[in-house]
């Protein structure tokens, strides 16, 4: 007789979860790997998961230490300051910083380009999503997309560089540099949506809301 297992552990926000899947007996020979098909054959299942709650918390508190957070409706839409205004979206996004090894990589996620910011936003069920943002304004250089034989099998890149504080999150007053990087994965027009970021760059209508009367 023997006894197999297969385990595996997820490590997060300092506690660990312990996921045992299956643990089974068969007999060996030459129909072991029919033995193992069979749910009869199984002794018992246990599943241990981890608190979703916690999960999305610390991923949100990670992202906010790095850029500032976004808020979201309850359905998920992005919530827009006075006089922002959508202009470009792509999906499956990643963002990342190869400049600091403890940037988090936000990964396949969708991008918004309003004339105020980036916003990033897991692609996530909404009240679980995690959303940040990039202010037009921290951006001081968009560097051009490469035009290569190698870039044409590879994902497109979009790189910017952006004021950051001392510890490293981005804020528009900051006296460090950083350099932000966003890879491409899904289906659009990636060329167009370069031409709107730097429109919007350009134009910097943060700068021209009129301030309200008393």
């Amino acid at each position: 007789m023997f006894t197999f297992f297969t385990h595996f552990q997820i490590s997060e926000s300092k506690q660990t979860f312990s996921e045992e899947l299956f643990d089974f007996k068969a007999q060996a020979g030459p129909n072991r790997r029919s033995a193992l098909s069979k749910p009869s054959e199984r002794v018992g299942v246990r599943f241990r998961l981890p608190p979703l709650f916690s999960v999305f918390s610390h991923r949100r508190s990670m992202a906010g230490k790095w850029l500032p957070a976004a808020e979201l409706t309850a359905s998920g839409r992005p919530v827009l300051s006075p006089g922002e205004i959508e202009s470009s979206l792509l999906s499956s996004v990643d963002l990342h910083s190869e400049e600091n090894p403890n940037f988090p990589n936000f990964k396949s996620g969708i991008l918004i380009l309003t004339t105020h910011r980036l916003l990033w936003i897991s692609d996530s069920a909404p009240g679980t999503a995690t959303a940040v943002a990039v202010p037009l304004a921290a951006i001081n250089h968009i560097f051009p997309l490469k035009k290569s034989i190698k870039s044409m099998f590879a994902s497109p890149r979009i790189r910017f560089q952006v004021s950051a504080a001392p510890d490293g999150k981005v804020d528009a007053g900051g006296s460090n540099l950083a350099v932000i990087t966003l890879v491409l994965r899904g289906k659009g027009d990636h060329e167009a949506f370069v031409s709107k970021f730097w429109e919007a760059w350009r134009a910097r209508a943060w700068e021209s809301e009129t301030p309200k009367s008393g």
